[in-house]
């Protein structure tokens, strides 16, 4: 990734700112034996970044429950169904369990919960339409008679979701029932619904995902945040539940205890700040982990520049992972960051729409005559500078020489992807675990998608034509992305199709 910083709008960040089942029951013992191990069938449904049906083991909640069954000797099956459908299942027995479930006043009668696993939060939707700059004072008192004064009665929430017991309860709210939660922010911005009830992370994430152009559209009522755990829930069906549970929560104390689980939730930019303790406000600062971010983060804290004499709260994570974070942020006009690292790809488009502001005028001590044309050039729109670059990458290949010529082997002037592919297959040597290429083949713009973009230039193709219609069945593109499959499955370790840049540097060091 190209890495620069820009401002974002003051209404949206600070003026500080500076700048991703089986069916059927299973009855099973406890004990767990080396020569075979237990499986279980869990029930859950897709939503990013929970649970992901593309790959069983992402999503925060789905590592934490691998991870505290692999403890106990089992092997989750992960089943993916709608939520209430999932919710169903688990309830009448034909699956052993589900998650995530909400606690609630009000529990699902067959199930078993276990104990909470931390999550992010949860809040009440609105449209930008409705007239809510104050978003309800708690020190009022009752939120549900200020719902009604506000003429907010009708409420979206996802079937089979849980509903604080005041809702369900509430004479002068209508609780209406979504399949999805593209549904639900559907019925929102359509006026079906007056406000909606939705975990903050997931809300940020269809809009980016699945629902763009309702982005900016929506503000949550900030006064009214809750944490939002998650829950295990296991069948009453099974004949072993108790201990079952009683096992999964002593694994689930042993990763908090740990540190595991704290490890899990940054790692998909979720920080959850202690409850009830009263602190200054910190200056919170978002980065990808690039290379070399730890010794900048120590040399940041340690040099005596203004920035060791901030209190700051460092949030790094995986670039699509940041990325995502901004975006979610913007589409609900909120943030979590106060400064922030991006690519220049997108420090022209935000500020096009409004979400960035300029640099007047550099630090100082910032030497624009220094930058490198197109950098600057990248970081510019309509004149005005959004980003001040601080590193500039571009793509290349690079290689081990002694492998080279212990082969014998001399590259050729002018290197084509088939070149590369044959020279890899005459030095690689598998059965010593050595492998002729490594490509990026993690999903994502700054991973796979910026090596493929390169390799459909060198092929003549392009995205668009001139008409802005889309190239991606043209000869080129299917040429590039043939030889790109065909290079990562015959010229690099295999099976690992989960590469990022920094895994393929650390394998080339290795």
């Amino acid at each position: 990734m190209n890495n620069w910083s820009g401002s974002i709008n003051s209404n949206i960040i600070s003026h500080f700112s500076v700048f991703l089942i089986l069916f059927g029951s299973y009855t099973f013992s406890l004990g767990v034996y080396a020569e075979q191990r237990n499986t279980i069938t869990l029930a859950t449904s897709e939503a990013s970044p929970f649970s992901s049906a593309h790959d069983p083991k992402q999503g925060y909640v789905n590592e934490v429950i691998h991870l505290a069954f692999e403890k106990m000797g089992y092997i989750p099956k992960i089943e993916f169904f709608p939520h209430a459908r999932a919710i169903y299942l688990a309830d009448g027995g034909k699956v052993e369990g589900v998650f995530p479930l909400r606690d609630s006043t009000v529990r699902v009668e067959g199930m078993i919960y276990s104990d909470a696993i931390r999550g992010g939060s949860i809040n009440y939707l609105v449209h930008n339409s409705r007239n809510i700059h104050s978003l309800l004072n708690t020190e009022l008192g009752d939120s549900i008679s200020q719902f009604n004064n506000l003429g907010l009665s009708r409420l979206g929430v996802l079937r089979g979701a849980q509903l604080p017991l005041s809702l369900r309860e509430a004479e002068n709210i209508d609780v209406l029932l979504a399949k999805s939660l593209p549904t639900l922010l559907d019925m929102l911005d359509r006026g079906r619904v007056d406000f909606i009830y939705i975990d903050e992370y997931g809300a940020k994430q269809t809009i980016t995902n699945h629902r763009p152009h309702l982005s900016q559209k929506f503000k949550f009522i900030k006064s009214l945040r809750k944490s939002n755990p998650h829950f295990l829930g296991i069948s009453k069906n099974l004949p072993d539940a108790p201990q079952i549970m009683a096992h999964f929560n002593q694994a689930l104390a042993s990763l908090e205890a740990d540190g595991t689980i704290d490890t899990i939730l940054k790692r998909y930019g979720i920080f959850i700040e202690p409850e009830n303790v009263v602190t200054e406000r910190k200056l919170i600062v978002g980065a990808p982990n690039i290379n070399g971010i730890e010794t900048a983060i120590k040399y940041l804290n340690d040099s005596g520049t203004p920035f060791s004499e901030q209190d700051i709260q460092w949030r790094v994570m995986e670039e699509s992972i940041l990325r995502k974070h901004i975006q979610g942020d913007f589409a609900v006009n909120e943030t979590q960051f106060d400064l922030v690292m991006l690519g220049n790809f997108e420090v022209p488009i935000w500020a096009r729409n409004g979400w960035l502001l300029p640099f007047p005028e550099p630090p100082s001590n910032y030497d624009m005559k220094d930058i490198i044309p197109i950098a600057k050039h990248s970081n510019t729109y309509e004149g005005e500078v959004y980003g001040l670059p601080f590193v500039g990458e571009t793509t290349l290949t690079f290689y081990r020489k002694d492998l080279l010529q212990n082969a014998d082997i001399s590259l050729p002037k002018q290197m084509t992807y088939r070149n590369l592919s044959a020279i890899a297959m005459e030095i690689q040597d598998p059965k010593s675990q050595l492998y002729g290429v490594g490509l990026r083949t993690k999903v994502g713009w700054g991973q796979n998608m910026a090596l493929i973009g390169t390799m459909v230039n060198t092929y003549g193709g392009s995205w668009f034509d001139e008409d802005m219609k889309p190239l991606l069945t043209s000869r080129s593109w299917e040429r590039a992305i043939k030889d790109y499959v065909s290079i990562a499955v015959n010229n690099g370790p295999p099976g690992e199709y989960d590469l990022g840049w920094k895994d393929n540097q650390q394998l080339f060091a290795d």
